[in-house]
């Protein structure tokens, strides 16, 4: 992303994501659980998308999950 930008970062200590599990997890209706509908991750790609942002995700099995959410800053001059 070029210009300024405002980063978002969350991070957890779990069990984090297998990595043939990686490239599915923000596809719609895609879970692992059994009580989920698999719609949180791909609506928040969707609308981070239409903010002209990215979301990112790094995970190691056994230690934890991070998602990087990147926006570009708006900046406003007030007169």
């Amino acid at each position: 992303m070029r210009g300024p930008s405002v980063v978002i970062e969350i991070s957890d200590t779990g069990p984090g994501i297998a990595a043939d599990e990686l490239p599915k997890i923000f596809e719609p209706f895609y879970t692992t659980r059994f009580n989920a509908a698999g719609l949180g991750l791909s609506l928040t790609y969707s609308i981070v998308d239409q903010f002209q942002g990215e979301l990112s995700v790094s995970s190691v099995e056994g230690q934890g999950t991070t998602f990087r959410i990147h926006l570009p800053a708006v900046t406003s001059s007030c007169q």
